[in-house]
């Protein structure tokens, strides 16, 4: 079992959403677009799958003919045919 972290602790405590405190957030708008917000960087980039860094865990999206819309320094819009969704510590 992982021990929460301290922001994480925080948040629940004082009610913050986590995104507030820096931590990925993922909207999926069907099954052709993903917003993520608060990415700390690319992991991976192809047509099959998208990885992103966050603050304590990473993100993967598996899918199709995958592609990037627009990137910021903190949020990125995906397009494409999303499959599958991964979060790892």
């Amino acid at each position: 079992m992982t021990k929460p972290s301290f922001t994480g602790t925080l948040g629940e405590r004082l009610q913050i959403p986590g995104e507030a405190l820096g931590e990925l957030k993922l909207s999926v708008l069907g099954d052709h677009r993903a917003l993520i917000e608060n990415h700390r960087g690319l992991l991976h980039c192809s047509e099959d799958l998208l990885a992103v860094r966050g603050m304590h865990m990473s993100l993967r999206i598996f899918g199709g003919s995958l592609r990037i819309e627009a990137m910021d320094g903190s949020d990125l819009l995906l397009s494409g045919r999303l499959k599958r969704v991964e979060w790892e510590e």
